[in-house]
């Protein structure tokens, strides 16, 4: 059980460390950044993380925007391998998600599949094991518009009842 407990305290404590880090590279990141009280998000993806905002709306989700959003998109704080990463899944505080550059060789289907996915971990604390499908741990090859929106319906849903 003291294994587990200290176990737990340092990935809480890995995480903080990549939060500030990643806090910081954001910061210095201003040509690639909208600047606004409420969020800095990368203005290359702004459009899609509106969208994402706008579907959960009409779908009448509530966002909890009561803290800055940031997503970034900058590779070196990336795992290997990873398309994105949402650093402040379950650190309610905080709404910071990176992407990787090579997400704009993507189709625009899947970077909304990527951000949106990655929003949903951050914002909502959504797992992998959740079975939804937007939430699967693996970009599908081929995403259509109807995936997408398909995934977005079903977050709804599944938001709706927890």
């Amino acid at each position: 059980m003291v294994f587990k407990e200290m176990k737990e305290t340092t990935r809480f404590i890995i995480k903080m460390t990549i939060l500030t880090v990643l806090s910081l590279v954001a910061a210095r990141a201003t040509a690639a950044v909208i600047p606004s009280t409420e969020s800095d998000i990368d203005k290359r993806v702004f459009p899609i993380v509106v969208e994402y905002v706008e579907l959960l709306k009409a779908s009448g989700v509530e966002i909890p925007f009561q803290y800055k959003i940031q997503v970034v998109v900058k590779k070196e704080v990336l795992a290997e391998g990873a398309v994105g990463m949402a650093f402040g899944m379950f650190a309610d505080s905080v709404v910071m998600v990176a992407l990787d550059p090579d997400i704009f060789y993507l189709s625009r289907n899947q970077m909304r599949w990527v951000i949106f996915h990655e929003l949903t971990h951050d914002i909502f604390n959504i797992r992998h094991e959740s079975g939804l499908f937007l939430m699967r741990p693996v970009l599908p090859e081929y995403v259509t518009d109807y995936d997408v929106q398909s995934g977005m319906c079903e977050l709804a849903d599944y938001l709706s009842v927890i």
